[in-house]
């Protein structure tokens, strides 16, 4: 379901709707199993594998809360509502968001010096002047934490809290 409602939106050029699973295991899910928070996102690039599976590279664009998902014809068809990020300009969301870029590449250095992660896959495109909301996502993305950690983040609206959250993620790795 999921290679043909990637195939109708690379067709009909519009986005798509990113929504986690509650549990993987599901292997016929309803919008029950889905979580409501998600991300709208175009996809990039596609790659059909010999194996048949389709890896696409998606760019996130807006969070989105999930209405309702209509079966049509051979997929899910998501309806959603855009998810308005709310505008801060405090000192505090300043600093910390400084705090967050600064840990994020510290545990970058110390994940590619002991091998973890290669260094071609060491940056993520975010900086301070991309928001702190564009910056908090772009890091939790390029993190290996639990789907549910990151499910938990995205959910969070306020760009504060988030970013706290993050910076606390990230301080327990040191």
């Amino acid at each position: 379901m999921s290679i043909m409602a990637v195939a109708h939106a690379k067709e009909q050029n519009i986005p798509i709707l990113l929504v986690a699973q509650r549990d993987a295991r599901v292997t016929d899910p309803t919008s029950s199993d889905m979580h409501e928070v998600g991300t709208i996102a175009v996809m990039v690039e596609t790659l059909r594998l010999p194996d048949g599976t389709l890896k696409i590279v998606v760019e996130g664009k807006r969070r989105a809360r999930l209405s309702h998902l209509i079966l049509h014809e051979e997929f899910f068809k998501a309806e959603a509502e855009e998810i308005e990020e709310p505008a801060f300009s405090e000192t505090r969301l300043e600093s910390l968001t400084r705090s967050v870029l600064s840990s994020f590449l510290r545990e970058r250095v110390r994940t590619v010096s002991e091998g973890v992660n290669k260094p071609e896959a060491f940056g993520v495109s975010a900086t301070t002047a991309d928001g702190a909301s564009v910056l908090a996502d772009r890091i939790a993305s390029a993190l290996r934490m639990e789907l549910a950690s990151k499910q938990a983040l995205l959910e969070l609206l306020n760009p504060l809290e988030r970013l706290e959250k993050l910076l606390a993620y990230l301080n327990a790795l040191s």
